[in-house]
């Protein structure tokens, strides 16, 4: 779907197709808890959908919508404020607060990819059907 026919901006489908892609190569280390202090000897990104944005001395460990926004240009505390302003109503609400039974920090960066993938297509992320 185009950007506006998932009531996005161009530039905010780009950075979630650069997120996507991301995740789906295997650039974003997936991080299984929110206690982020293990060390990072990749230097990879952190991904974990727990998180919206953190700095740790490990890296930056962010959620789908953490890293859309550092691709949108923002540092991590604009990206924090970015993840948590979006409103029930906005179209990237469902992609980045997953209805789930599910715990989010289970969520690896190949099942995000995949759900952006379903917005991308659908405009909806399919989580239970991703997360199973």
């Amino acid at each position: 779907m185009k950007a506006e026919d998932l009531g996005l901006e161009r530039k905010e489908l780009k950075a979630l197709k650069a997120v996507r892609d991301g995740l789906a190569s295997g650039r974003y280390r997936h991080v299984k808890t929110t206690k982020f202090n293990a060390e990072n000897k990749s230097r990879k990104p952190l991904f974990n959908m727990s998180a919206a944005c953190e700095t740790h001395e490990c890296g930056t460990v962010a959620c789908i919508g953490g890293w859309v926004a550092r691709e949108l240009g923002m540092d991590k505390d604009e990206a924090a404020s970015f993840v948590y302003g979006i409103k029930p109503y906005s179209p990237l609400h469902e992609l980045f607060y997953p209805t789930t039974d599910k715990d989010w920090n289970t969520i690896t960066p190949k099942k995000a990819a995949q759900a952006i993938d379903n917005f991308i297509k659908t405009s909806n992320p399919k989580w239970a059907e991703v997360v199973g």
